[in-house]
């Protein structure tokens, strides 16, 4: 039988957690910057400083961009279904389960039938 977590050790674990998370975050923020830096030494090398900035500044909005849109859809909440429509749902399913038990029962009944007696 499983004991319950005491709160205490549920703040601990969440801490943990939390300071883990916090130091993976910052992990990847100094990643991204050595990319960055990497990848304008490269980009300026290949085709100058302008040209450099305008595509590591195009990327960095593009992907900025990227994630709104989908923070903006999962932020949205579940739009309301009116109760009849909810109705129909499970009259539909109603409908299906039992479509599919007769055709269960029809592949028994010409199994039964195939079989010589």
């Amino acid at each position: 039988m499983a004991r319950k977590e005491s709160i205490g050790a549920r703040i601990s674990r969440a801490f943990r957690a939390a300071g883990i998370g916090a130091g993976a975050a910052l992990c990847l923020l100094v990643g991204i910057a050595f990319l960055t830096v990497a990848g304008w030494i490269a980009l300026v090398a290949a085709y100058g400083a302008a040209k450099a900035a305008l595509i590591i500044g195009l990327a960095y909005t593009g992907f900025g961009l990227a994630g709104l849109g989908m923070a903006s859809v999962i932020a949205k909440p579940p739009e309301h279904v009116p109760h009849d429509v909810e109705r129909t749902r499970h009259s539909d399913i109603d409908l299906y389960i039992r479509l599919l038990d007769g055709f269960a029962t029809g592949m028994q009944a010409g199994r039964k039938a195939r079989r010589p007696h």
